[in-house]
């Protein structure tokens, strides 16, 4: 019985799915039979597919048989028996796993807890501690420093409870045995020289209570804890009296912030520096611990980047993911398959560059010797054309006339179904950020996230000429040279931008103010997914020259542009000012012009540029769903 053919999958969610017979449909009242199996492995679900299937056709044999029945009774009974098919069927909330990657799973999360233990980063809270002592028969002490050095001993009592059932694990399995054991050994050893009992290496079984040596632990730290300091209050104590030690803090949780903070001061980053090393340094503290700064060295770097490497390409994405450790992410990506779609080398140096700058400027300011060698030289993965073998264009192409053509007769400029479903047709047009946002990147040559924080003040008129002024400080642009000033595309001022977006609104209302920041300050990045949806539902594809397929959804549109302008034979120079280039050419052409006659000169360049969009369309289809929408209301 090929039970495949009953399965389908939808997300991470098994189905299984029978079509009922063309003869017992209208006696039914229905066209097949659907039930949930639930997030579960492959095997298993063919195991339920293929006794459902039997238990589904035995019912079908038997409505046949009995032509007594009546509709009605036909769909009674069959109402009976999903529901004792439904009770026979048990959803599993996670993946199956091997005992193997169940073994390994531990020890990741016993590593987990042992990077995060300090006293600067702890895992529980001090009631939860407090907790612990009362259910243990210990008066919880009063001592903040005991406390802190409880929470120690009960993080550390959990990674070796990870530790031993990681052993036990492996045992059951028989994965301790032959030229690919797991370490079972190793981990027991580790989980008793972490309970301090190094003469005694039985192993425990990992389901017994730990509670009582996890009490004689803490009573027994407790009761010294006011008269021998730790080595975790010794490596927290400051240790001199300068402005870091004071304004700091005793960890790399906030001393890396710090750091940040003071880059800006000296102008060497902008404000965006704090939060685009926020998911680099969670990353950081998950997979290296939160110690003082000067505890680290170039082993934790590499570790870092070792870790970094088996990321998948996409975590952390929902708030149920966010709160697992990112040690978990992966074993639940391996468990998936060795051949998951993992992070870019790019991700995985901006992590790595994100961090080591703390560290660099931290020798700067003093708060680490000058002699610290570089965390991440020789660390860097080559990435782009290093790796391809591409030149830079030929890395990223841009779409042709006839993807541009194609992708300008989608729903959302020829009549979407609602604001919702905007990939599917309908007679609703909404001038948004999902409609204007590919048009500024084909006809404007600028990047989405310039195009996306603008506000109305941003789009003025000198000397007759509509522009963007990426000029302002307010304006955060990818780098220096990519301030410039672009005017308006007459084909843009045609289809009704300015009375559409500009005009009569205030002046520091954004353009599209449907778009919200996300928490690293960029308001692109939702449209821009949309944008990769619409290319995606017209099966628009990306082809280097390699016959490899590339990435991208807004950004070919200004690639296109600038490769169009080119080969009109506009002079290099002309290009970088409207696309944000930095070259020498550039400098020479505004050395040429006077300001006035530039923007003259710029005006005439981008309006040279001839894009595969029938505009005369676009506002046709525009004035015709206005029309209807009209009509509709009462």
């Amino acid at each position: 019985m090929a039970s495949e053919s009953f399965l389908r999958l939808k997300g991470r969610t098994s189905y299984f799915r029978r079509k009922i017979p063309a003869d017992l449909q209208s006696q039914l009242a229905s066209r097949e039979i659907c039930f949930r199996l639930g997030v579960i492995d492959r095997d298993s679900a063919m195991l339920l597919a293929r006794r459902l299937a039997v238990d589904v056709d035995a019912f079908f044999m038997s409505a046949r048989r009995n032509k007594m029945l009546s509709s009605q009774d036909l769909s009674t009974l069959l109402k009976t028996a999903q529901a004792g098919w439904r009770e026979s069927i048990r959803a599993v909330p996670i993946p199956q796993v091997s005992t193997r990657d169940q073994a390994r799973t531990m020890a990741s999360l016993a590593d987990g807890v042992l990077h995060r233990q300090s006293d600067g980063f702890a895992l529980m809270d001090d009631t939860f501690v407090a907790e612990t002592f009362e259910l243990s028969g210990i008066a919880p002490p009063s001592d903040p420093m005991a406390i802190r050095i409880a929470r120690n001993a009960l993080s550390t009592g959990m990674a070796a409870h990870y530790l031993r059932t990681a052993a036990e694990l492996a045992r059951m399995g028989g994965h301790d045995r032959g030229f690919f054991k797991l370490p079972a050994s190793d981990w027991e050893k580790r989980a008793a020289r972490l309970q301090g009992t190094q003469s005694d290496l039985e192993p425990v079984h990992p389901y017994a209570d730990q509670r009582e040596a996890t009490a004689a632990t803490v009573d027994r730290i407790t009761a010294t804890a006011t008269t021998t300091p730790s080595a975790s209050t010794i490596a927290t104590t400051p240790l001199t009296g300068t402005k870091f030690d004071r304004e700091a803090g005793p960890t790399f949780s906030t001393q890396a912030p710090y750091i940040v903070g003071e880059r800006i001061k000296a102008r060497q980053v902008g404000p965006e520096a704090v939060g685009n090393i926020g998911p680099s340094l969670r990353l950081w503290l998950q997979i290296c611990g939160d110690a003082d700064i000067r505890s680290y060295n170039v082993q934790h770097m590499a570790e870092f980047r070792s870790v970094l490497i088996d990321i998948p390409k996409i975590y952390w994405r929902s708030e149920a993911e966010q709160v697992k450790h990112i040690l978990q992410v992966i074993v639940e990506a391996k468990a998936t398959g060795p051949d998951y779609r993992r992070v870019s080398p790019k991700t995985i140096n901006k992590h790595v560059s994100n961090m080591n700058s703390v560290f660099e400027y931290a020798k700067k300011i003093g708060v680490l010797e000058r002699t610290t060698p570089n965390f991440a030289e020789g660390l860097y993965l080559e990435s782009g054309i290093e790796v391809s073998g591409l030149d830079v264009n030929e890395e990223r192409p841009g779409y042709t006339a006839a993807q541009i053509e194609l992708f300008f007769s989608h729903p959302v400029y020829t009549g979407r179904k609602s604001t919702y479903f905007y990939n599917e047709p309908g007679a609703v047009i909404i001038r948004d950020a999902l409609y204007w946002l590919p048009l500024l990147s084909c006809y404007q040559l600028m990047r989405r996230e310039e195009i996306c924080q603008l506000r109305v003040r941003h789009v003025r008129q000198e000397d007759g000429i509509w522009l963007f002024d990426l000029m302002k400080r307010d304006v955060k642009v990818k780098r220096p040279s990519s301030r410039r000033r672009v005017p308006l595309h007459d084909a843009i001022i045609r289809m009704g931008f300015l009375d559409d977006v500009v005009l009569g609104r205030d002046a520091d209302e954004l353009l599209f103010p449907e778009l919200a920041p996300t928490a690293r300050g960029s308001y692109s990045d939702a449209v821009g997914k949309r944008v990769g949806r619409m290319v995606d539902s017209l099966d628009i594809k990306l082809i280097r020259v390699d016959a490899s397929e590339a990435d991208g959804a807004l950004h070919p549109f200004r690639h296109h542009g600038i490769t169009y302008l080119e080969n009109s034979e506009i002079k290099g120079g002309i290009i970088d000012g409207l696309s944000g280039h930095a070259s020498e050419e550039r400098k020479s052409e505004r050395r040429r012009y006077t300001d006035l006659l530039y923007l003259t000169v710029l005006r005439d360049a981008i309006n040279r540029l001839a894009v595969p969009v029938d505009v005369d369309a676009l506002n046709a289809a525009w004035l015709a769903s206005q029309k209807g929408q009209a009509r509709e209301k009462p």
